[in-house]
């Protein structure tokens, strides 16, 4: 069957002057032969053989309509609606607009029409069914597709045979005759042709799926036999279809970076036939030859013009891939042990397994430490986090090393005070106390029975070991740090010749004694 495609070209040939046209606007449109996979159970549609046999030869088309079915995951459009009429069509029934609603929300160049199959089924039963009023309607859905384009070209079928419930008389006869040549005539204009197709005769019983009504495969296969046919060997198409040449582009699947490259095409037509690079950053062509610029994706398109019989074609190559490679970093610092003290600064340095040598330093927490080229300078005690990026070049992808961290540590710091060795109760001295940060140190008595200080002077109370404690607290930039000094305290001396108080007590008790006794002898 598919051999029928072949029929086309001597027509087209005979065509002095074909210029390219975008791609066909068909509309399948009728009831559940039309539609097919929404019936209950579903059966194929005519329209994926017919979609086959105009693919195959080349036809630039689409099918259109307001509903779909899938077919080899491809969507074909189509106005087909299961147990639909045609006064139905006409006006919007069984949940489906007005025909004219519909035709807005597409183009049509061809219709397929297949109606009046639920016509006479549904007047079976009814005395009031009259084939001429099926035959109005029909008419009356030529002159909608007519108001939308007046140029359009419609194929209207002798719908193929009713042998409702299997029986052997065909139910379609009478308005089959209606439908004929000089009734196409005259529904036709000087525009717009209305033409008769049979489909049928040489369809039988055994060409149906279900009650002698839907089409099993055989008759579907028929179906779109003839609607190619007629489409083929209709004039109206020459000036409509033209062939697509199957330009196809060929290159390698991949190259290395600054190694050019030629491309080549294959066609059937003679067309000339351009070539571009769509991603100019990576790649550029001229002519047949591609020069990579940079690794990445290179991605080619050629063109060919329209020529004769064929169309215009268009082909792109899925991506020519040259990959850049990874890069690693390690990193490396001046300190030892991964620490540093505050307010010093230290180095870093990198290498690259690329061998790249450019690197880029960065201090992600800037309070503790911060970078200058590659001198790192301390600003607080922590964690000081560094990273270092290599922005890579043609061959390789750009990298971030792991985080470098090193621990910033607060500097010690030293205490002296000067005070005496040994001091005398009742004596006061000053003490002298520094600390190596400058920071100002403070002074305590751990012995305050023995001695007291205040205001950095320290005054013995009692014979014993004063013991004093210098203390410094720190800051965000020394660690605290704390010193011990003990000093001995003794009783003063006495001077020479003199009476102790003591003494001086006993002989004022003795002579106040002696008084007394005195005045008692008088």
């Amino acid at each position: 069957m598919h051999n029928l495609k072949f029929l086309l070209f001597p027509l087209l040939l005979i065509v002095s002057q074909l210029v390219w046209a975008a791609p066909v606007k068909i509309l399948p449109l009728g009831d559940s032969i039309t539609d097919g996979a929404d019936y209950n159970p579903p059966f194929s549609s005519y329209r994926d053989e017919l979609y086959d046999f105009l693919t195959d030869a080349g036809y630039s088309f689409e099918f259109v309509g307001t509903r779909s079915s899938d077919y080899n995951n491809i969507i074909l459009n189509h106005d087909g609606v299961p147990s639909i009429r045609t006064d139905q069509i006409l006006n919007g029934g069984l949940q489906q607009a007005p025909l004219n609603t519909k035709l807005t929300h597409y183009d049509i160049d061809i219709v397929l029409l297949h109606v009046g199959t639920n016509d006479i089924i549904q007047g079976l039963n009814d005395a009031n069914y009259s084939d001429a009023t099926t035959l109005a309607y029909i008419e009356n859905i030529i002159d909608e597709l007519q108001n939308k384009n007046p140029n359009v070209s419609i194929l209207v079928a002798k719908v193929i045979p009713i042998y409702y419930n299997n029986t052997t008389d065909d139910e379609s006869t009478n308005l089959n005759a209606l439908i004929e040549t000089t009734w196409a005539e005259n529904n036709s204009t000087d525009t717009s042709k209305v033409i008769v197709v049979d489909q049928n005769t040489n369809f039988y019983l055994n060409d149906y799926s279900d009650a002698g009504v839907h089409p099993d495969q055989s008759g579907e296969d028929k179906m779109a036999q003839k609607w190619f046919e007629t489409l083929v060997t209709q004039p109206i198409l020459a000036d409509q279809l033209l062939i697509n040449p199957n330009l196809t582009l060929s290159a390698p699947q991949s190259t290395l970076t600054e190694t050019n490259f030629t491309i080549s095409t294959v066609s059937d037509s003679n067309g000339t036939i351009t070539y571009a690079s769509t991603t100019q950053d990576i790649c550029t062509v001229n002519n047949t030859t591609v020069s990579p610029l940079m690794a990445g994706i290179c991605t080619l398109t050629a063109e060919q013009e329209a020529g004769g019989i064929y169309t215009a074609d268009t082909d792109t190559l899925n991506v020519i891939i040259i990959p850049k490679a990874d890069q690693t970093i390690t990193v490396t610092v001046s300190t030892s042990k991964q620490t540093a003290k505050l307010n010093t600064s230290f180095t870093i340095s990198a290498v690259s397994s690329s061998g790249l040598t450019v690197f880029s330093f960065t201090s992600v927490t800037p309070k503790i430490c911060m970078v200058n080229r590659n001198t790192v300078t301390t600003l607080a005690a922590g964690d000081c986090n560094l990273i270092t990026t290599q922005a890579g070049d043609a061959n390789y992808n750009s990298a971030t090393s792991p985080i470098k961290t090193v621990t910033i540590i607060k500097n010690e710091q030293t205490l002296t005070f000067t005070t005496p060795n040994n001091a005398k109760v009742g004596s006061e001295f000053s003490i002298d106390a520094k600390a190596s940060s400058a920071l100002t140190v403070k002074i305590v008595s751990k012995t305050p029975n023995v001695c007291s200080v205040v205001a950095n002077k320290t005054k013995p109370l009692t014979e014993g070991t004063c013991t004093l404690l210098a203390s410094q607290a720190g800051n965000a930039s020394f660690k605290p740090q704390t010193k011990e000094k003990a000093i001995m305290i003794t009783k003063p001396e006495e001077k020479a010749g003199s009476i102790s108080p003591i003494w001086l007590l006993l002989l004022s008790f003795i002579r106040l004694f002696q008084r007394r006794q005195l005045k008692t002898t008088d």
